[in-house]
């Protein structure tokens, strides 16, 4: 087994027991939903991959019951067979489409991000791109949710810094989220 594989191997584990268990909580029409989460990442920098751990913070907007506007700040951290730390630090701004199942609550999200690149061959950069994810949320109870989501973000429009290349980072983030009333 590869290191690779060792170091994702627990997490993945533990994200597959939870969608096994549930998901999130949902924000419905006039209602704001606030999550934390965390996860693994892979950070695509100078021809390479680069496992990692990433945390978050989402708010949530329903806009309809199955519309909702959504915002996410997120950093992740990675390895580097160099003297190197990469890391990415970064939000998304977009629309989620949630389909309302039961408990089980599956979704997609499409977004604009921007993400802040240092410790990465060429110096710091920072880059804009677009941010896909899917998943499914598991309502806890009416006002507490658990999700597993699993985005791409690719950055090909370099703003500052070497623009050679396009990072690209994909993860898993498992989240804990808590419907506000108003």
């Amino acid at each position: 087994m590869t290191r690779l594989a060792r170091a994702t191997l627990a997490p993945v584990a533990l994200a597959l027991l939870a969608v096994a268990m549930t998901t999130a909580a949902r924000a419905s029409e006039g209602e704001w939903l606030v999550a934390g989460g965390a996860g693994a990442a892979w950070l695509r920098q100078g021809g390479a991959w680069h496992p990692g751990g990433v945390l978050g913070l989402e708010g949530q907007y329903g806009v309809t019951d199955a519309w909702l506007l959504r915002a996410t700040l997120d950093g992740s951290w990675h390895a580097s067979s160099g003297d190197t730390r990469p890391r990415a630090l970064g939000g998304s701004a977009g629309i989620t489409y949630a389909v309302d199942v039961l408990r089980v609550i599956p979704f997609a999200e499409l977004g604009v991000a921007v993400a802040d690149l240092g410790g990465v061959a060429g110096g710091a950069r920072t880059d804009l791109g677009v941010d896909v994810g899917v998943g499914a949320e598991y309502l806890l109870t009416r006002r507490w949710s658990l999700s597993l989501a699993v985005r791409a973000r690719a950055l090909p429009l370099g703003l500052r810094g070497d623009a050679a290349g396009t990072p690209a980072r994909v993860g898993f983030m498992l989240r804990l989220g808590r419907v506000l009333a108003e």
